[in-house]
């Protein structure tokens, strides 16, 4: 899930996953009472195992307010640090050590670990010969929202990916489509799986 506020351009995106394909993505532009009878009849419909939400801003009062409705959900503090919280499966010390070093913050590794995942080649990749890329439905909306986001590297080789007033100047609007498909990929074992830094080089 990403929530907005329920007014204005800024819209909340509900996005379902099976395995690596997104099944369901959609933008609704709906006040809090019928965006959370949307959520829970998408949830039944599809037999949802869990929601993935973001507990910064608006979000976490959502997240309390699906728990009463008895849904299962994941907060996820992408303000938080890097390699914590939402990390926490990383069992490997040290690979939650370097995705402090690697990352600015928790948001940061979120969104660069979706990129790994979108690498086409990924099943030519020792650790992912198994594996296939995600696969995203193909929305002329998500597509603008993903060209428009990028990355670089701060005073400390850092990477820092770009932030949402970035990206509305790009494309005049919230990548909303795209964190909702984000979050539903955050969270699950196979997201953190092997190293950061293997797939881009």
């Amino acid at each position: 899930l990403d929530i907005a506020e329920g007014t204005g351009a800024d819209k909340s995106a509900i996005s379902i996953r099976d395995g690596n394909k997104i099944i369901f993505s959609e933008t609704f532009n709906l006040t809090i009472s019928p965006l959370l009878d949307k959520i829970e009849e998408l949830y039944n419909q599809f037999g949802v195992q869990y929601i993935n939400i973001e507990t910064d801003g608006v979000g976490r009062d959502k997240y309390l307010l699906l728990e009463e409705r008895g849904l299962s959900v994941n907060a996820i503090q992408v303000g938080a640090g890097a390699g914590i919280q939402g990390s926490e499966y990383v069992e490997d010390k040290e690979k939650q050590e370097q995705l402090k070093k690697d990352f600015c913050g928790k948001r940061d590794e979120v969104w660069w670990n979706f990129r790994n995942i979108l690498n086409p080649n990924r099943n030519l990749l020792e650790e992912y010969s198994d594996e296939l890329p995600a696969l995203l439905p193909p929305k002329e909306m998500l597509r603008q929202e993903l060209s428009a986001i990028t990355f670089k590297r701060n005073d400390k080789s850092k990477i820092k990916i770009s932030n949402k007033s970035e990206i509305k100047t790009k494309i005049s609007r919230s990548p909303d489509m795209c964190d909702s498909i984000v979050m539903a990929f955050a969270n699950s074992e196979d997201f953190y799986s092997g190293g950061s830094f293997a797939m881009i080089n």
